[in-house]
């Protein structure tokens, strides 16, 4: 669930730079990673997503992000399944099973 969260920081290519007609439109949007860089570059023809370089510190980023968000769900997770899922049953101490009763009833089906 997370990685899908996460996918557009390691791939950001949306289709968006394909829809801008002018070099203007084109050169606005900012790179998703906070580097300044443009997200897209205008060729003369049109406008084409710039391929980020995939560098340690985006890596890094992501697989911390992952786990600040994965490990509390997992917790909760973990939580409602030990308390409400695999719960103790409670027996009833009043009621009893009467044995005799038991081997009667076999006693009856078998004459």
């Amino acid at each position: 669930f997370v990685q899908s969260i996460t996918y557009n920081l390691t791939d950001p290519n949306d289709g968006s730079c394909a829809t801008y007609r002018t070099q203007k439109e084109c050169l606005e949007p900012q790179s998703a990673f906070g580097t300044g860089d443009q997200k897209c570059s205008w060729s003369g023809i049109g406008c084409e997503f710039v391929e980020p370089v995939t560098n340690f510190t985006v890596v890094l980023f992501v697989a911390i992000f992952s786990a600040v968000v994965s490990t509390p769900i997992a917790l909760l997770q973990n939580s409602l399944i030990s308390q409400y899922l695999a719960a103790p049953i409670h027996s009833h101490s009043n009621a009893q099973v009467n044995p005799s009763n038991n081997n009667d009833d076999n006693n009856s089906s078998i004459n």
